[in-house]
């Protein structure tokens, strides 16, 4: 149909039948949405017909119904198939998030809504790639993962800096922890160990003695073991 006219409360469409249809505002979008913040005259939409005539001379439109429709085969298709999917957060509740495709609820667990530890309400109003971990349209529950997706693009370029890192070579890094034995050094997503007796040129009683925690220092490349990801450092 073709938006003929909108008002606070409806928008009248031309779907080429004897009568227009109208769309209510609650049919028209999800929340409390002026209808003319939705539609203008002249845009043309899909409409699901909830009745052929309301009783005052027009047929019974539905936007949101329509919209669903489309929505659903959306997310069969996309969970079939593991595809990412768009969604918008819009609150947080108990053991997680809402966030909405389209209309479609769709509920994020807190374990799933990052890779990493995250404040969830740093989401709230957010656009973010998901994927479908549970679709049951019948019973209304979509299950969403952010984490997978997080996840896999950490594979990716975890693979990049460990095939990046060769034998021989100087990296800047961070300490990230300190052991009796050593010192933990991230070297841009990769960590490897300085042994207590590669820290100083003389004998080295504590780790502490000569790095801490959050220092960034040069260090060279002795060992790389690429298939059991373990890196030596001096």
């Amino acid at each position: 149909g073709q938006i003929i006219d909108v008002n606070d409360k409806e928008a009248t469409v031309n779907i080429n039948y004897a009568f227009d249809g109208v769309i209510s505002k609650e049919e028209l979008a999800v929340g409390d949405v002026s209808p003319a913040d939705v539609v203008k005259p002249g845009d043309i939409l899909d409409v699901y017909v909830i009745s052929p005539n309301d009783g005052e001379g027009y047929v019974q439109l539905s936007r949101l119904r329509a919209l669903q429709i489309t929505e659903k085969e959306d997310l069969k298709r996309a969970f079939e198939n593991n595809e990412t999917i768009k969604v918008v957060v819009k609150e947080e509740v108990k053991g997680g998030l809402v966030a909405y495709y389209g209309s479609i609820r769709v509920f994020i667990p807190a374990s799933l809504a990052s890779r990493g530890r995250i404040d969830l309400k740093t989401l709230l109003g957010k656009e973010i790639e998901v994927r479908l971990t549970e679709l049951d349209l019948r019973n209304r529950k979509v299950v969403a993962s952010r984490r997978e997706i997080e996840e896999e693009q950490y594979q990716i370029e975890k693979k990049k800096m460990w095939d990046s890192i060769n034998e021989g070579e100087k990296r800047t890094g961070v300490v990230t922890k300190i052991a009796k034995f050593g010192a933990f050094v991230d070297i841009g997503g990769v960590q490897g160990l300085v042994h207590i007796n590669d820290l100083a040129w003389g004998r080295v009683k504590r780790v502490e003695d000569v790095v801490k925690v959050g220092d960034k220092d040069e260090v060279f490349v002795s060992e790389v073991d690429r298939e059991k990801e373990r890196l030596a450092l001096v």
